[in-house]
């Protein structure tokens, strides 16, 4: 026990009064398997397990490279079971369910995505890391999880009547949620920052202006916005331009969110929010504008050509279209659209 003190330093109280963890030999196995894997990974900072009990598995590597330590207090042998089963996905169902939290309830979870992110990066440079992004689990759980996923994305395709589940999944959890984190703009897509230490805020609004910029906007535009989100992009360019808006979105909290604040602008006569997919648009009516912002992301690989198709029909002859994406290495683009990752599962179904 004073081991255990001494590593883990004064943030040590959840060492008292322990409970033992009892694992099932799957559980025991799926153990050896996550230690050896994070005890071969980790080449820079430190992860610390902490079982109910006291048991402490210790994976560090160098901590003049990255200074960082994280500890994590595994309450289920669930954990591992899940990690092995499921890599990143399996990590993230882990904690939801509580079975393992932070040491540092601030920084703890903060500080693991910077290791693992530092090892990957570390780990690709080094040319040690080409057939996953970062891990590798065993051949029978991975089948299972990738023929899971499998299932779930045939299920998931993005159809007409699909894709309005899909968005409905993610961003109608709650307005209020969302509020929580993206900042009085509203903006669910990538800032424009100079600094790190830049607000965001002051980010988004740099997006937005660049956005404006791009799009090169007069008052006498007829300007679409396929997935326009909460509104903030509409409101601001309408104040700019004078020009006339629609935007679209399948999300009802995004709806009514984004139609209060227009009309708490007083903008309603130039801006429409409407509950409607690209695809059911009318195409004799076209656009001298069309903006998309992180949107073609949920489109699907199977419809990308189609999205384009109509936004070609959509836009008049002598129109622009300004888009904006989230990208990834050429040679993970393979690799990540044939397996399961957190990002397929939770953010972009």
């Amino acid at each position: 026990m004073d081991a255990a003190h001494g590593i883990l330093g004064k943030h040590s109280s959840v060492l008292h009064s322990p409970k033992n963890m009892s694992p099932s030999f799957m559980e025991t196995t799926a153990r050896l398997f996550v230690t050896k894997f994070f005890q071969q990974y980790i080449s820079m900072g430190c992860v610390i397990f902490l079982e109910e009990g006291g048991r402490i598995f210790t994976f560090k590597g160098n901590m003049e490279m990255c200074p960082l330590k994280t500890v994590l207090k595994v309450h289920n042998p669930q954990f591992y079971w899940r990690i092995m089963k499921e890599a990143d996905i399996g990590l993230a169902d882990a904690y939801i369910h509580g079975d393992f939290s932070f040491l540092d309830e601030n920084e703890g979870l903060l500080n693991l995505f910077r290791i693992l992110v530092a090892n990957k990066e570390n780990s690709a440079a080094s040319g040690s890391n080409k057939r996953r992004t970062w891990w590798s689990p065993a051949l029978l759980t991975a089948s299972i999880s990738s023929a899971k996923y499998f299932v779930k994305h045939l299920l998931r395709q993005n159809t007409i009547t699909q894709a309005r589940r899909n968005i409905s999944r993610h961003y109608d959890l709650s307005n209020e949620l969302f509020s929580l984190y993206l900042g009085k703009m509203m903006q669910y897509s990538s800032g424009v920052f100079r600094t790190g230490e830049e607000h965001l805020d002051v980010a988004q609004r740099r997006k937005i202006s660049s956005l404006i910029e791009k799009t090169r906007i007069e008052k006498w535009h007829e300007v679409l916005d396929i997935g326009c989100g909460w509104g903030s992009l509409a409101i601001e360019t309408v104040k700019r331009t004078g020009c006339k808006y629609t935007g679209i979105t399948l999300s009802e909290q995004q709806l009514k969110y984004a139609q209060e604040k227009v009309k708490e602008a007083g903008l309603q006569d130039n801006i429409k929010i409407l509950l409607c997919d690209y695809r059911q648009l009318p195409k004799e009516h076209q656009f001298d504008r069309i903006i998309s912002v992180e949107m073609v992301e949920h489109v699907g690989e199977e419809y990308i050509e189609e999205f384009y198709r109509c936004c070609d029909q959509l836009l008049k002859e002598d129109g622009l279209f300004v888009l904006q994406f989230i990208s990834i290495p050429e040679e993970l683009s393979k690799e990540i659209q044939q397996t399961a990752g957190f990002l397929k599962e939770y953010i972009f179904p």
